[in-house]
């Protein structure tokens, strides 16, 4: 009994291996160079996952969540029963809001306090997503022109 259960969780491991490997060359950070610089973990670690060898940490298992675009829940068991945190939105919407998550969590503090303070003003904008795009783009703009205040 102990061994089939061990050989299950290899499974698992190498179940997750190619998935994870899948979805990151479709997402075009295939190289284990730039999924490690995009998550700030070690190359080897990456080397690791593409191996079957190791999980991810729980933080490289959220940044793989937003670089992939898809569950933890998915990431790990190939199944989305976490259908319930798209809450009705369109794929693009929910795609939308994974990127505003990420940027928010980021620690681009000119951005996220941007956001943050225009909660009110982005309440708006997402009636209108064509405009929030507008703002998200013109904040990153005004990141990327070195206004590092915040």
């Amino acid at each position: 009994m102990e061994k089939k259960k061990k050989v299950a969780k290899e499974d698992q491991l190498l179940e997750f291996s190619m998935r994870i490997k899948k979805l990151l060359e479709e997402s075009g950070l295939g190289s284990q160079a730039a999924v490690a610089d995009k998550l700030q973990v070690e190359k080897s670690a990456v080397g690791k996952w593409y191996r079957g060898e190791s999980w991810p940490s729980a933080k490289a298992l959220i940044g793989l969540s937003m670089i992939t675009h898809k569950s933890i829940d998915f990431l790990l068991t190939g199944n989305c029963s976490s259908e319930s945190l798209k809450a009705g939105l369109s794929d693009d919407d929910f795609l939308l809001l994974m990127d505003v998550a990420y940027i928010l969590k980021s620690g681009n503090k000119t951005i996220a306090g941007a956001m943050r303070s225009n909660i009110i003003g982005l309440k708006e904008a997402v009636e209108d997503r064509e405009e929030f795009k507008r703002m998200l783009t013109a904040l990153e703009e005004k990141s990327s022109h070195g206004d590092k205040t915040g």
